[in-house]
Formats: C-alpha cells, structure tokens, sequence
C-alpha cells in the first residue's frame, strides 16, 4: 500500500492550472496597451489596464507594476502605490529608483482609518500640502469618504479634521480609528448585511476625544 501513496498524493491534489495561450495573448496585447497609455500620461487607462492585467492568471513583470504605481501615485492612491512597488521590488531587489519612492512613502505618509455616513462627514487637513502628489493623496481620501462613507489607508502626514474630531497623522505610523457613523445608518448597513445572508459590521469602537 505504501508504494502507491505517492501516486495517490499525487492524483488527490489539483494541479494549479497553467494560463493558456489565449490568456497570454491577451496579457500581451493589454500590457502592450497599458504602456502606450503610460507614455500619454493617459493614467485612467493605466489604471483599467492595470487591474485588467492581474485577470489573467499571467505573472506581471517590473514594468507592468511600476506602470500600476505611477497611475496609482496619479490619481493619489498612495496605498495601492506602496502595495504595487513591493510587488515591482520583489521583481528587482535594490532597484534605486523604486527604493526611493519607497522611503518617500515612509517619510511623509501614515496610516489612518476613518468611518461616516457617506455625504455627511468631511475631511480636512489643516494646511494644505504643496506637494501635488500630496494634494493628490488627500482629495483621494476625501473622495473616497464622500463616496463609501470610508477609508483606510495612507495620507501624507500632519493634522486634520473629521468631523467635530481632530487627529495628526505621524509619518511611517498608524493613527487612532476614528469611527463616526450614526445608529440609524449602522442599522441601515445591518439590514443590508441580514439581507445578503452576510455577517453584520462590528460597532463602532469607542470615539477619540477631541484634540485641545
């Protein structure tokens, strides 16, 4: 019996399948087309095409994740940016170039997790960034609060409002959750959960209290 555990092993576990050659063909063609936008600065596109590419079950190259993180640094999903060079820095350790975008993430940006009734609440940092890509990072923020009622990911550093709280974002740290959503609107999300067959939201932490 023992002779035939290997082969058993073997037929017992799926093999993971292979992409197949339409698969690559059009991993070719779309990561052709999400260069030709990146050279138009057509960063929309880029980041379509981006997302489109990771479908296909093709390992991305360095190319392809740094086109990924320049569309992403664009539109100020710092986050994404920060995820997309890992992947690019896994592909080519000590590249000076993804290092440096690295350390300036670090240098300048925290982490933050924010929760309100969409439309309701707003974010506001108090002096503005000079630094595009910093005015970029926080009109993200900002639209994603407006849109989802929540974000969780990296803002540059420096004091903000949410609402009737202020906070300060420390560069390379993680800043107190701040969770802002009203009764009516958690027993709104609840009902949407039970409906859906989903495990409701946890409740709300307990809310930090206003800065001096």
């Amino acid at each position: 019996m023992l002779k035939w555990l290997p082969l058993l092993l073997c037929l017992a576990t799926p093999a993971l399948a292979a992409p197949d050659d339409h698969a690559k063909a059009e991993y070719t063609r779309v990561s052709q087309q999400m260069r030709e936008l990146a050279e138009r600065n057509a960063w929309g596109g880029v980041e379509r095409t981006y997302r489109e590419l990771r479908g296909f079950g093709v390992p991305l190259t360095f190319q392809d994740h740094m086109a990924g993180a320049a569309s992403a640094r664009a539109v100020g999903d710092v986050t994404s940016l920060r995820q997309r060079l890992r992947f690019a820095i896994a592909l080519s350790p000590g590249d000076d170039e993804v290092e440096g975008w690295l350390h300036e993430i670090k240098r300048n940006y925290g982490e933050i997790t924010l929760y309100c009734d969409p439309g309701k609440v707003e974010l506001q940092k108090t002096v503005n960034p000079f630094d595009p890509n910093q005015a970029s990072a926080v009109r993200f923020a900002q639209q994603e609060i407006e849109r989802r009622g929540q974000f969780s990911g990296l803002i540059p550093a420096g004091e903000y409002t949410f609402g009737r709280f202020d906070f300060e974002v420390q560069p390379g740290s993680q800043a107190p959750q701040i969770d802002v959503r009203s009764d009516a609107y958690l027993r709104s999300l609840e009902r949407a959960e039970r409906a859906r067959g989903a495990t409701p939201p946890p409740p709300p932490p307990k809310k930090k209290k206003r800065g001096p």
